[in-house]
Formats: C-alpha cells, sequence, structure tokens
C-alpha cells in the first residue's frame, strides 16, 4: 500500500496524484485489494456504470472480494489524464481516458483529498462514453424501450409549421418523377391540416392530422434502426441531420431529419435489395411572410 500513497515530498501535487491513481488501477491488475482499497478514504463512493452500483467502501469492498481472489481483479489501462487542484492544494479532481479489453476505451473521474502528506481518493465514477449518433440507441436499450426517441416533441413540430409555410417535394419511384407542395393552410394547438398540391393537377386535396400524430410518424423501431448524425446536400445547402436506417429483411427505409427544421425528413428513399424503389425529398421551402 506504500507505493500508493505517495508521500509529497519528493514531487509535485500532479505527480503525487497521477502515482496514486496508477497505483490504483496497478493494484486491480494484482489483485492487491489492500494496496487497491487503501488507497481510498474510509468514507469513499465508488460509482460503477450501472445505474444500481453506487457503493460505500465496504460495500465495494464485499462487492470486489471476489475478483480480488486472483489476479487480475480488473484491468483498467490509463491512457491519459487531467488534474486540477484546488486553491489550498488539498482537493483534486481528475478525469482521465482508460482502455479496456472488452469495453474499449472508458472514461473514470473523480476525487482525491489530501489527508497529512497522502493523497486518497474519495470518489471514483466509471462510466462508459457513447458517441452522439448512436446515444438514441442507448437511451432506447437503458428504458427498455421498443420505440427510438423521435427526433422532434409535437411543440418543436408545431412551432416549425406554421400556417403558410409552403415545401415542394420530389418523388421518384416506380410510376416515375412528380412534385407535389405541401402548404399549411390552417394550425392550431391541437394539429393542422396541410393543402397538397401535384404538379400538373388542378385538384388540391387537403389533409389533417395532430401535432402528435405528425411527430409519431417518426418513431422507428429500435432493434431494427441504426442512427447516424452527418452532414447532408440538401436544396437548402449542407446541413447537420440524423439520419434513421431501418432494416426489416431485405427492405431498407432511410429518413434524414435536420434539426434545425423540425417536420417531415427533408429526404427519404426505399430500396429492396440492391434496388432504389423510392425517393422522396425536399426541393424548396418557402416560409410564410
Amino acid at each position: 500500500m506504500l507505493w500508493i500513497c505517495i508521500a509529497m515530498a519528493h514531487a509535485t501535487p500532479t505527480d503525487d496524484i497521477d502515482a496514486v491513481l496508477d497505483g490504483l488501477h496497478r493494484a486491480a491488475a494484482d489483485a492487491d485489494a489492500s494496496a487497491y482499497f487503501g488507497a481510498f478514504t474510509d468514507d469513499a463512493v465508488f460509482l460503477g456504470t450501472d445505474p444500481g452500483e453506487r457503493w460505500e467502501l465496504e460495500a465495494f469492498r464485499t462487492f470486489a472480494a471476489p475478483h480480488f481472489e486472483q489476479a487480475p481483479a480488473w484491468v483498467y489501462t490509463p491512457v491519459e489524464r487531467h488534474v486540477t487542484l484546488d486553491a489550498k492544494g488539498k482537493v483534486a479532481w481528475f478525469d482521465e481516458s482508460l482502455d479496456h479489453e472488452r469495453y474499449g476505451r472508458v472514461r473514470g473521474s473523480g476525487v482525491l483529498v489530501r489527508q497529512g502528506k497522502v493523497w486518497r481518493v474519495s470518489q471514483y465514477v466509471l462510466s462508459f462514453t457513447v458517441l452522439n449518433e448512436v446515444s438514441a440507441l442507448v437511451v432506447a436499450a437503458n428504458q427498455g424501450q421498443a420505440w427510438l426517441p423521435t427526433p422532434f416533441t409535437a411543440a418543436q413540430i408545431r412551432q416549425a409549421m406554421p400556417v403558410g409555410l409552403a415545401t415542394r417535394w420530389r418523388q421518384i419511384g416506380e410510376a416515375g418523377e412528380s412534385q407535389v407542395t405541401w402548404k399549411v393552410v390552417e394550425a392550431d394547438e391541437e394539429g393542422m391540416t396541410q393543402e397538397h398540391l401535384t404538379e400538373g393537377s388542378d385538384a388540391a386535396p387537403r389533409t389533417s392530422a395532430s401535432w402528435v400524430q405528425l411527430r409519431d410518424h417518426a418513431r422507428f423501431p429500435a432493434a431494427h434502426t441504426e442512427v447516424v448524425d452527418e452532414v447532408v446536400d440538401t436544396a437548402l445547402g449542407p446541413l447537420p441531420c440524423r439520419r434513421y436506417t431501418v432494416t426489416r429483411d431485405d427492405e431498407v427505409t432511410t429518413f434524414w431529419f435536420s434539426p434545425s427544421h423540425p417536420g417531415p425528413p427533408l429526404r427519404y428513399t426505399s430500396t429492396k435489395g440492391d434496388t432504389v424503389t423510392l425517393v422522396h425529398e425536399l426541393v424548396s421551402r418557402e416560409e410564410p411572410r
């Protein structure tokens, strides 16, 4: 335990803190329970990756005991670390990147306090980082949801689709290419009515939907959907979009939603096997005057 709890006389505080944290990880790899748990304060708390994993020191020691019966207990290899000290040099905050054989790159963070001439860990938080483009999938899995969160709320769609908004769309399918203009002609707190004017036709049928219904049009099954953030060239210029790719057997439908334009996807495509069966994309957008 002495090689973890380094005295401060021979090095800077940051060097001492690095030595404590490096020693902590080394003690786990060596299954040295005495050194590992001796690096913590008596009132330390360890927060693991599972929502229920908040342990005070003795409870953590009991949980970890089977892991320390033989080496390694676990292995997390430090890759990068940042340390910040308070003005009096008695408290330190840190975050570090760690490599793990199964989990890949993870994050550790926490607090150390100086007790006499020794730094000890008062809190340690182990967490998985999540790429933004897959965060919706992780949220759905954590919440046990069969469906992903929708790209927009009903309130966001309502605010972005006022009376007078006109959007023009191009559709390419088995019947050829056509263009249609959707114009919002009525809107209230509950929903809206759109007029649909197809190029070459004098008819202008209307359809109505609630804001909740419009929101739920973009509710996708978590088990069959991939979500990726990317910049897409659109009729409105390059725009950051969130792409939802829904795969069922040999049919793939892909939707691109722009966070800056809540409502229908700016583009969606359908393919079956190697054949593109439908393309629907925005041509123009005219805001009400």
